[in-house]
């Protein structure tokens, strides 16, 4: 990539990783070792004007760095497993909202994530419709794991007419597995 757009994509991801993270460091891409641009971060805080290359970094602010840049690259679809391993719930809230707006003032992108946490299904901006949810549900152990629209369910839907946000209808619905049932009947057990 030349180094224009490189210096172009950086700033656009420093100024949106300001709104999601106030204390956000100022980032730019210096010359590595080897020739290749490494990314170096200069905080303001504690030490003035501390400057850490990207091994040092924290994984919380490279995975906002990663999220925002393959939002910026070419393709309508960008696929996040996990996002919220590396960053704070609040964080990820920020981010969404971030990314939405973005999606409506033009950067026609299909967001697909997988997640844990129901950081994901909140939002202040437009509210995440049960279509929209696909819930993972495990059942026994034999038969694995289904999937099925949220909307399917008759609860979250009524709920979700309500007036109850997303995160809290399917919340009751993405449990985990039921160890002792589980147990039972591997080893054919009356538990």
């Amino acid at each position: 990539m030349p180094a224009s757009e490189r210096e172009r994509r950086i700033k656009i991801i420093e100024d949106v990783l300001k709104l999601a993270v106030p204390q956000m460091p100022k980032l730019k891409f210096s010359p590595g070792r080897s020739g290749s641009p490494v990314l170096e971060a200069t905080f303001d805080i504690g030490r003035p004007r501390a400057k850490y290359r990207q091994d040092r970094i924290s994984d919380g602010t490279l995975a906002a760095f990663a999220i925002l840049w393959s939002f910026m690259e070419d393709g309508r679809l960008l696929i996040l497993e996990k996002p919220e391993s590396f960053l704070n719930p609040g964080t990820i809230h920020r981010l969404c909202l971030i990314l939405y707006m973005e999606s409506i003032l033009g950067k026609e992108k299909q967001l697909i994530m997988s997640t844990h946490s129901p950081e994901f299904l909140k939002s202040d901006v437009s509210p995440i419709a049960a279509e929209e949810i696909i819930l993972l549900v495990a059942s026994d152990y034999k038969e694995g794991t289904k999937a099925f629209l949220a909307s399917s369910f008759p609860p979250i839907v009524r709920d979700m007419n309500k007036g109850m946000s997303a995160d809290e209808a399917v919340m009751d619905y993405a449990g985990p597995l039921d160890l002792m049932d589980m147990l039972s009947d591997l080893f054919d057990l009356d538990l």
